[in-house]
């Protein structure tokens, strides 16, 4: 059935019952086509389920019920559970009352999922609801964990205090072996003793060991209030839980975009909202940007105007064409409109072979002289017949969308600037590119700064490095150029009269390219 009930092979199946002329009682024809397209429809909704359960990167404790309902059904149709042996007669005895329930979600979530900036987004979101959820205690915590959570927190633990070496604070809960069971059971004067066992400590880090106190409490305040806000049965994904993160997403593809383009995101946000491009080439950066920005699917059946574009395009006046053959600027204009959204000519209707630029090109041209033809005074493309370009075409009529597309763009739209655009997108994907950089480079310093911290390990170049570090969530992407314009050498790509063997500076570097 895998085979056999496919759109076109069904086809050419009935087509060759009809012509051989079988009589209803060898073969019910109106009965096979109905059973071909109820299992094309269940192979389309297990697509669906495949392709969430995938990508949606939600750990499976977290499963609500109908979420796992739903995932064993997903598990049926695969070799592991023998789809390949099960009955077509079982099969089609399913019940995908549920799945209607959630196909909305499920198709929404399969464009997310096409595109690395909006599956960013949705992965923040999953992993912000997992974190709160998942109740890490104080005491579960070993004391390289608590050292971490100590930094995590320094701005709460360095308030108010001017010249503090905070890492030295941190080097002496690694050497005095504090955990995070001892934290918590201690209470003030026992946590200062238990760090400065000679009494002999200045009212700085008595200051510092007061807040850090206080933040233990803190913590395990918060941690009492989740558990009471969210008790086990709350801590699943259910459908309009999933519904508000979609949500979520919708809102922060859109609010970032300006951020973004004015550099006044931040290295929260970019980790947030950019996290999969990260690890991306710069001319892949560039793409996912451009179509960021114009919102365009490759997947030729998705791809749809905007609503402004189809105001736009539904006021534009017709003229009649000089010629219908397709010119070398309209060649050019439809090329880069392909190119930019990685989309393909499609196939004939049941061939294999494609859709050539010049007949798609040519066949627009027709309808809309004849369009100007039959209606002379002000015609439109709200008067243009779709369905005369797609079956002049031979191509599914599910592409119709992505004809409009083409005609805007390429005939009717006067795009201002668009090479100037392209720049400007550019230019953005190498400024985030950069920032990714800096990440990297940050991260290996934190790498070698524990490193360091455990051994003791004392260095002059390390000292100069370590200076370097810098907390970039808070701070926005210009001032994360600007920041990594003015030390990007220091971090150790370039640094001369140096052997990066015995140099931190390569260390880094090294750290950095992993």
């Amino acid at each position: 059935m895998e085979t056999l009930v496919s759109e076109d092979n069904l086809q050419k199946l009935v087509t060759l019952w009809k012509e051989i002329k079988t009589d209803d009682k060898s073969c019910d024809i109106s009965s096979v086509s109905k059973m071909g397209q109820s299992f094309a429809a269940i192979k389309t909704n297990n697509k669906l389920l495949s392709n969430f359960f995938t990508h949606c990167n939600i750990a499976k404790h977290f499963y609500g019920n109908e979420l796992q309902q739903l995932y064993d059904v997903s598990m049926k149709m695969t070799s592991a559970n023998n789809w390949s042996e099960l009955a077509l007669k079982e099969v089609l005895t399913w019940d995908w009352k549920l799945f209607g329930t959630w196909k909305g979600l499920f198709s929404a979530f399969e464009k997310i999922q096409s595109s690395d900036i909006n599956l960013s987004m949705w992965r923040t979101e999953i992993s912000r609801c997992e974190a709160l959820w998942t109740v890490r205690l104080l005491a579960d915590m070993d004391t390289y964990e608590f050292c971490q959570w100590v930094r995590a927190n320094a701005k709460a633990i360095v308030r108010d205090l001017h010249r503090f070496d905070f890492e030295k604070f941190v080097h002496n809960i690694l050497s005095c072996e504090i955990d995070g069971q001892k934290a918590e059971n201690f209470k003030e004067n026992e946590l200062l003793s238990a760090l400065y066992p000679s009494g002999s400590v200045d009212d700085n880090h008595k200051t510092a060991i007061a807040n850090l106190y206080k933040a233990i409490q803190t913590r395990k305040e918060d941690l009492s209030r989740i558990v009471r806000e969210n008790p086990p049965t709350k801590r699943q994904f259910n459908f309009e839980g999933l519904k508000q993160i979609l949500q979520k997403v919708r809102e922060n593809w859109i609010a970032m975009r300006v951020k973004l383009q004015e550099r006044k995101i931040t290295g929260l946000e970019i980790k947030n909202s950019f996290e999969l491009l990260r690890h991306k080439s710069a001319e892949d950066i560039f793409k996912q940007i451009q179509s960021y920005y114009k919102d365009v699917s490759a997947d030729l059946i998705r791809v749809a105007l905007s609503e402004s574009e189809q105001r736009d395009m539904d006021d534009i006046r017709l003229s009649m064409p000089n010629t219908c053959e397709p010119q070398i600027n309209e060649f050019k204009a439809f090329g880069a409109l392909m190119s930019q959204h990685s989309q393909q000519l499609p196939n004939l209707s049941n061939t294999n072979r494609r859709l050539t630029g010049k007949i798609l090109l040519e066949q627009i041209k027709k309808e809309i002289a004849r369009t100007v033809q039959d209606y002379e005074d002000g015609a439109t493309s709200t008067a243009m017949n779709w369905s005369n370009i797609i079956h002049a075409c031979d191509i599914p009529s599910n592409l119709e969308n992505w004809i409009k597309f083409v005609t805007y763009h390429v005939f009717l739209k006067n795009d201002r600037n668009p090479v100037q655009k392209d720049e400007m997108y550019r230019q953005i994907a190498q400024d985030l590119n950069h920032v990714f950089e800096c990440f990297n480079c940050e991260e290996a310093l934190k790498l070698l700064r524990d490193v360091t911290t455990a051994f003791n390990w004392e260095d002059e170049e390390w000292k100069d490095l370590g200076g370097l570090l810098k907390t970039l969530e808070n701070e926005t992407m210009r001032s994360i150029l600007r920041f990594w314009n003015e030390n990007k050498l220091s971090f150790g790509s370039n640094k001369p009269n140096k052997k990066k063997k015995e140099s931190i500076y390569g260390c880094v570097h090294v750290c950095a390219c992993v």
